[in-house]
């Protein structure tokens, strides 16, 4: 496993949860890249699959954003997306298709009024919550 923890700049946490509200009533997606478990850049994608609780952003896009991400010089630190109408929790359909073990799950719950942020790892199709520093 990674390091257990993420941070993330309050500026990029403000642009994540405009990028989720957005895109209501629709998920949103996109990735967050850095050094050393700090993210320093947000790449948002377009949910291509207009869903209320799926995601999909088709593999030529993901690798231009990796590979906008590696000429930086950056790491892929995370993958974010939302969950318009439920908790911040990793559905089975997330376990199932989060492709990487050493990328953190970031998920945004929009539920209530006020949205609700969780950093998970994903290991062997089961979760395990991490700390996420937002400063």
């Amino acid at each position: 496993m990674s390091n257990n923890k993420l941070t993330l700049k309050q500026n990029d946490y403000e642009k994540i949860i405009d990028h989720c509200c957005s895109e209501q009533p629709y998920e949103a997606c996109g990735i967050v890249s850095g050094v050393n478990d700090i993210v320093s850049s947000i790449w948002k994608l377009k949910n291509e699959s207009k869903s209320l609780n799926r995601y999909f952003v088709s593999n030529e896009k993901v690798q231009n954003v990796f590979d906008e991400i590696f000429n930086k010089g950056e790491n892929v630190l995370g993958i974010y997306h939302s969950h318009p109408k439920t908790s911040p929790i990793p559905s089975e359909f997330d376990l199932i298709n989060h492709p990487y073990h050493d990328v953190k799950m970031i998920i945004i719950s929009l539920k209530k009024k006020k949205p609700v942020i969780k950093c998970y790892e994903i290991v062997n199709k089961s979760f395990f919550e991490t700390t996420l520093i937002v400063n």
